[in-house]
Order: C-alpha cells, then sequence, then structure tokens
C-alpha cells in the first residue's frame, strides 16, 4: 500500500509539475509560436547596385510555388508601390518557382514611387534586375540592367492564435493525466501480486 501511496503522489507531482511548464511556456511562447503561411513571403534581393525587401502575397497557380498578387517593400530607397500584371513588363509573369525559390525566367514586376518599373528574373543560372522609367509619355527603354544579384523569399511565419495555444495545451495535459492514471493501477497489481507472493 505504502507503495502505491508514494506512486499516486508520484505522479501527481509530475502532472502538476507538466500543466505548471506547459502553461507557463504558452505565456511566454504563445504569441511567438509560428507555422509557415505560404502565401505571404519574406523576399530581399541584393544586387551590384540595388538593395530591396519587402512582402510578397501570392495564390496558388499550377507547376509554381505561387503567383504573385501583391508586393510591399523598398527598391533602393523607393517606396514599392504594387505589383505589375503579368505581361507588362516584357513577359513578366509573377511567378516564384523552384526548391529554392525564386522568380521564374520571366520575371516578378513592379512598380516604385519614383515611376520605374522593375523586373527581377532568373534566367540561365543568373539573378537579373531591370529598370525602366516611366513618365507622362509612357514606358520608357531600359534603363539599367543588374546581373549577378541574389534574391531570397521565405514563407513568413505567422504567430498562433490564443485559441490555437489553449487547445494544444489541453491536448498536453489530457495526455499527461492519462498517462498517470494509467499508472497507478500498473503499479497497484504489481504491488499486490508481490504482496500475495
Amino acid at each position: 500500500m505504502q507503495c502505491f501511496t508514494i506512486n499516486l503522489l508520484f505522479q501527481r507531482l509530475i502532472v502538476r509539475l507538466i500543466s505548471k511548464a506547459v502553461f507557463s511556456a504558452y505565456l511566454v511562447f504563445g504569441c511567438v509560436l509560428a507555422s509557415a503561411d505560404s502565401s505571404i513571403w519574406d523576399w530581399s534581393y541584393v544586387g551590384s547596385s540595388t538593395t530591396a525587401s519587402g512582402t510578397l502575397t501570392t495564390v496558388p497557380s499550377p507547376g509554381a510555388d505561387g503567383l504573385v498578387t501583391g508586393i510591399t517593400g523598398l527598391w533602393g530607397g523607393q517606396q514599392i508601390t504594387g505589383v505589375l500584371p503579368p505581361g507588362s513588363f516584357p513577359e513578366s509573369d509573377n511567378l516564384l518557382l523552384g526548391a529554392v525559390v525564386v522568380p521564374s525566367s520571366r520575371g516578378i514586376s513592379f512598380s516604385t514611387s519614383d515611376l520605374r518599373w522593375v523586373n527581377i528574373s532568373y534566367t540561365a543560372g543568373q539573378m537579373y534586375a531591370s529598370v525602366k522609367p516611366v513618365d507622362a509619355s509612357g514606358v520608357g527603354d531600359i534603363t539599367d540592367v543588374s546581373p549577378f544579384g541574389s534574391f531570397t523569399a521565405a514563407p513568413r511565419a505567422v504567430p498562433l492564435e490564443p485559441s490555437d495555444g489553449a487547445m494544444l495545451m489541453g491536448i498536453i495535459l489530457l495526455g499527461a493525466r492519462r498517462i498517470c492514471r494509467k499508472g497507478p493501477a500498473r503499479s497497484h497489481a504489481v504491488t499486490t501480486r508481490s504482496h500475495s507472493r
């Protein structure tokens, strides 16, 4: 009987410790725990004369990691004002491709606050950025092509909702409680057998 009591007290102590640890972790890390949202990407570009970074918004597209439908950020210090429709910059398709996500060979095109159109593309193993000025008379010729740039894009980490964390904590606590309830029954059975011998 003493063995059963010690096991029961030990298991209750373990459940309390686990409960407090899970609750503390939820309070501390609940807003930091993240899951990848593949429709929002953090991106950056570093070229010989320009750096840029921001956020891409994508929708699913057959044969691609996403079709870019929105873009924010800065290009060379200038505000990016929006994504251009596919085909508006020489045959741009606004697709992200590959295991290491890069723009397609036709590229992602967008406009900037200083009246430029920019296209970032990946062709023949090289990253290129092409720029066209835009004025009242229309779009001008390409004025800058920067090869040998680098581009990165990664799905943005999205904080879990408080309800997600509460549900996770509840599942862990129910599992710990179930394990502890099974434990004393086994210990008691072993103790009973050993006393009957």
